[in-house]
């Protein structure tokens, strides 16, 4: 919907004056985002607290983010880093540069350390890291270069990690050293097709995760970026 706004709002003067910049149609649209809003608020006001509502960017949005990290690794069955990455990849889509520096530095460490924590072995929670990575990457606008890469670098090293307690749990010897039958029997006559199969399998797993299926925030990340320059979980719960 959010969408769809944008391109009606960029087909003409006419409707972006009574869509993009016209504040009554905002206080409808937006309904409970807009609670508290002064009467006075011009439109872009009113989009941006709609924007900082909708992605959870409101308050002090950084120190609740942590908080629910933490809450969620003293779990009994530990941190569910699937639905945690999923929801720092939906507010780093929602970002603006007006968000702070300081705000958005302190989000880029607390993505660092969601990424040096999760397993990349777990294909869902891998596929996820991925696509975080990708949308900080893109919003070169919102993170500098520094934190870009710094993000980037935590996923790559989770990544060898990942392929490196791989390599630990499989012995390289195994299981010719267990193997009393003929000199030369050779991996692929054993028909369940050796533990050989079994390890390509796992490295192919380890390096190609399954997408996952997610909502959509890459077409949010483009609506704010592209539409504002121009002018669920628990914690996401409302």
């Amino acid at each position: 919907e959010v969408q769809a706004i944008g391109v009606l709002a960029a087909t003409s003067s006419a409707m972006r004056g009574c869509l993009w910049e016209d504040g009554p149609f905002w206080r409808v649209y937006a309904g409970p985002g807009l609670e508290g809003a002064p009467i006075t608020s011009s439109a872009p006001e009113l989009r941006d607290q709609f924007r900082k509502w909708l992605f959870h960017l409101d308050g002090e949005w950084v120190q609740a983010f942590r908080e629910f990290t933490e809450q969620a690794e003293q779990h009994v069955f530990g941190a569910d880093y699937r639905q945690l990455l999923s929801d720092a990849k939906y507010m780093a889509s929602g970002l603006m540069p007006s968000d702070g520096p300081e705000a958005i530095e302190d989000f880029a460490q607390l993505l660092r350390s969601l990424l040096s924590q999760y397993s990349a072995a777990l294909l869902d929670e891998r596929a996820i890291a991925e696509r975080l990575v990708t949308v900080v990457e893109r919003r070169t606008d919102v993170f500098t270069e520094a934190q870009i890469s710094a993000v980037s670098v935590a996923y790559d090293e989770s990544v060898e990690r990942a392929m490196l307690d791989r390599d630990l749990d499989v012995p390289e010897s195994y299981p010719h050293e267990l193997w009393d039958g003929p000199d030369d029997f050779e991996p692929e006559d054993d028909p369940l097709g050796g533990l050989g199969g079994h390890e390509a399998a796992m490295w192919d797993a380890v390096a190609a995760p399954a997408p996952a299926e997610e909502f959509d925030d890459d077409a949010a990340a483009d609506f704010w970026g592209a539409a504002l320059r121009d002018e669920g979980s628990d914690f996401f719960a409302v």
